[in-house]
């Protein structure tokens, strides 16, 4: 759901063009296949649950204040924005398997 919104929200909120918006998630989703070794890496030592429920956490607190860090706009900034939350989305749905 979050790949599917991010675009129309930086399209329609920020005034992004959908060139730029495309790609702020293409940049974003490569960094996320690059982390995925790594993520997976910490699930393998400290435990599925312990990751899930740090992923749960961090998606559920930080979801307000980094959606209000890509309104300022940039491709930077919301490319950043969107590295964060993926690679916390993808670290929790590594674990639920």
């Amino acid at each position: 759901m979050l790949l599917s919104y991010i675009p129309t929200y930086l399209i329609e909120e920020t005034g992004m063009s959908e060139a730029d918006s495309n790609l702020v998630v293409t940049i974003a989703l490569t960094c996320c296949i690059a982390l995925i070794p790594y993520t997976a890496a910490l699930s393998d030592r400290f435990g599925r649950r312990r990751m899930l429920l740090a992923a749960s956490f961090l998606l559920t607190v930080l979801s307000y204040p980094l959606m209000m860090v890509m309104s300022l706009g940039g491709i930077a900034v919301s490319t950043v924005v969107l590295v964060v939350f993926l690679a916390t989305a993808q670290n929790q749905l590594q674990t639920e398997n």
